[in-house]
């Protein structure tokens, strides 16, 4: 006989303690739920090795209950190790992992668990991914609008940086570049006018023009002989 008062320093009330709940099996179906502990350890007869996976109802009256499994790794039973296999195929496939390369990777991914019921406890017996049970209109696609792109503008210097022993160093502000203005453009030049074409008798020589002398009469000029 053991003094339970003396262990917890008082006797014990049941009235103010709220009574746990006699846990009857899930019913049978599917479950919305995720693996929240996973351990491999090795079989009862130390020839192999189980992963147990402990699995948490998400939603629904069944909210936060536990439901357990065992999947087999390594057996001298060459169909246990297809079973265990088959199903941890199923499990990875339904959360969507490509290569499994540790067992952690099964956390925290909502997954559709099938539970049954075998001498008055619960099985899982199946895995799908957790949308197929919960369909969803598809999303009518909508044409990406490109996110407006403010102009850079650049970020002036700081004007010190602080030094670990409290110090600052300046920092050379530079004058900020300009802009060379753009050299004056000459109006272009007028185009020499076009050659004058001449023709031929343009081209002939011409004699000086002579000015006319006035007719000389015969009667006023005497021969030399007459003289």
């Amino acid at each position: 006989m053991s003094d339970i008062a003396s262990i917890l320093g008082q006797p014990f009330d049941p009235g103010a303690q709220e009574a746990s709940q006699a846990w009857e099996p899930l019913t049978p179906g599917w479950y919305s739920a995720y693996a929240e502990k996973e351990e491999i350890k090795p079989t009862r007869a130390g020839d192999g090795y189980i992963l147990k996976l402990t699995f948490c109802i998400i939603d629904g009256p069944s909210q936060n209950r536990k439901v357990f499994t065992n999947i087999n790794l390594s057996n001298p039973s060459e169909q246990c190790v297809k079973i265990g296999k088959a199903d941890l195929a199923a499990l990875t496939q339904s959360v969507d992992i490509p290569l499994l390369q540790d067992t952690a990777q099964l956390l925290n991914k909502a997954v559709q668990i099938r539970v049954t019921v075998k001498k008055d406890q619960n099985e899982i017996k199946g895995y799908k991914p957790i949308d197929q049970s919960q369909p969803v209109a598809p999303a009518v696609p909508v044409a990406p609008v490109p996110p407006a792109i403010a102009p850079s503008t650049p970020k002036p210097a700081p004007a010190a940086i602080p030094m670990p022993d409290g110090s600052l160093i300046p920092v050379p502000q530079r004058a900020p570049a300009t802009t060379p203005a753009a050299p004056a453009i000459a109006p272009p030049a007028s185009p020499p006018p076009p050659p004058v074409a001449y023709s031929q008798q343009q081209l002939q020589p011409v004699a000086p023009a002579v000015a006319p002398q006035p007719p000389i009469s015969s009667q006023g000029v005497m021969e030399p002989w007459k003289r």
